[in-house]
């Protein structure tokens, strides 16, 4: 596995300054707040407008069958806007709970640049929310 694809402070929905993350696990932590942010609104120096997709945001707008036609397309392009992003693979899956309520799950393939194989990124998205459910160690 090559290590180039930077450090950062080790993060999904809060940040530790004591803890950093480098490699795929840092790739895939920032695809997570990726898919988590809506667009436009990372005010950050450098922070391109177009940066963020909100998953749960998309289905609230559209509806969970709308979302199982759209979302692996815009995964995919979301996902590739990553410089360190070669391609990704989405499958969605419409998931009806025990307690009548809906989710979403979003697996994810994701191919980096320089690496041969990919790397599993999966996300659960029910009640507004999206939620990592399993990612590489």
């Amino acid at each position: 596995m090559t290590s180039g694809y930077g450090r950062d402070a080790w993060g999904l929905d809060s940040v530790s300054t004591t803890r950093f993350a480098s490699g795929r696990t840092l790739v895939a932590q920032a695809l997570y707040r990726r898919f988590t942010t809506t667009r436009g609104t990372k005010r950050r120096a450098g922070s391109p407008t177009s940066y963020g997709y909100d998953i749960a945001e998309l289905v609230g707008a559209v509806g969970y069958d709308r979302a199982l036609a759209i979302l692996p397309i815009a995964l995919r392009a979301e996902a590739c806007k990553d410089d360190r992003v070669q391609d990704a693979t989405a499958v969605i899956k419409r998931s009806n709970n025990g307690d009548g309520t809906v989710s979403l799950i979003v697996a994810l393939d994701v191919l980096l640049v320089n690496e041969r194989e990919t790397f599993a990124l999966t996300l659960a998205v029910a009640g507004g929310t999206t939620s990592l459910v399993g990612a590489l160690p």
